[in-house]
């Protein structure tokens, strides 16, 4: 496996002392390169010196704080201006209302995969595709529904004691592009209480949608609320009875790019005998051509990135 030289303690003060330096010159960006902005999709979001997450933080601003987006993207970070400070905020977080938040994959370059499972399909969750998880030692991002933690808290206190990053599928069965502004926000409100009260912890700020039913206004509001709207680059298409271990087999295994995200279910109908059977062998073939396994937030992070 190649590994990406991690940068030294001096390179990255001189590294930061030099982007300082740019960032305190006169400006020479024009009015058209520099718009209004604000923290979306998390809690807080850093804003450093240089534009890497080794960096040193100089600001913190919070969820729906404005600044102003000062220049053009760096290694996946954004100059800012923040209550008069200057620096580097991960453009993830920050939105203009033009764009739309959604995370699909993350960047190419260090051939990362992500796996993530939703749940709430209604079958038995499988204790095999865990088994398997845990054998090989492959991180992956749980997204869970609110409903089905209610149902199966035993199920869902293992994933968590498991280590299992977990978080939002949503509360119920609901098509949220017909839903009006206010019941989405509860929808996904009520997912976190129920995921959290079994749990006993937050859930991590990312959110799937209930059969890949979303649109720019779905992901704005769940961004509003502080999560990251999370699609994928491949589908294993293991939701239903006709779902067959080579079927996902091929369809992952043809479809995986760097930096992708697959989406498998936990519990559907087929489970057992499609994803639970395919997934030793994908896991295999991915790390035979070099593929690295990481979570979703991992994928978050630019490529190379100390996590």
């Amino acid at each position: 496996m190649h590994h990406r030289h991690r940068p030294t303690s001096s390179s990255i003060r001189i590294m930061a002392i030099v982007w300082f330096s740019l960032l305190c010159v006169p400006s020479t960006v024009t009015a058209a390169d520099t718009h209004n902005a604000f923290v979306t999709a998390t809690d807080i979001v850093n804003i450093r010196i240089c534009p890497a997450t080794d960096c040193e933080i100089v600001a913190t601003a919070k969820l729906g704080a404005p600044l102003d987006v000062i220049g053009n993207p760096v290694n996946d970070f954004l100059p800012v201006s923040f209550n008069g400070t200057r620096g580097f905020a991960y453009a993830l977080y920050i939105t203009d209302q033009v764009e739309d938040t959604w995370f699909t994959e993350g960047a190419a370059g260090c051939k990362r995969i992500a796996f993530i499972f939703n749940i709430g399909v209604g079958a038995t969750p499988s204790q095999s595709v865990l088994e398997t998880l845990r054998a090989h030692k492959v991180p992956v991002t749980m997204f869970a529904m609110g409903d089905w933690a209610g149902n199966h808290p035993d199920f869902l206190r293992q994933l968590d004691r498991d280590g299992f990053t977990i978080g939002t599928h949503g509360n119920a069965a609901t098509y949220l592009t017909t839903a009006s502004d206010a019941d989405i926000a509860a929808d996904i409100l009520a997912s976190l209480d129920s995921i959290s009260a079994v749990t006993g912890n937050p859930v991590a700020p990312w959110a799937t949608p209930y059969a890949a039913d979303t649109d720019p206004r779905v992901r704005r509001i769940t961004a509003e609320l502080g999560l990251v709207p999370v699609g994928w680059t491949v589908s294993a298409a293991d939701y239903d009875a006709t779902a067959t271990a080579d079927s996902v087999y091929d369809r992952v295994i043809g479809g995986v790019t760097d930096g992708g995200i697959v989406e498998f279910h936990l519990d559907g109908p087929a489970t057992e005998s499609s994803t639970a059977v395919a997934l030793p062998r994908i896991i295999e073939t991915l790390r035979a051509d070099g593929y690295t396994f990481v979570t979703v937030p991992e994928m978050a992070t630019p490529c190379g990135s100390v996590v």
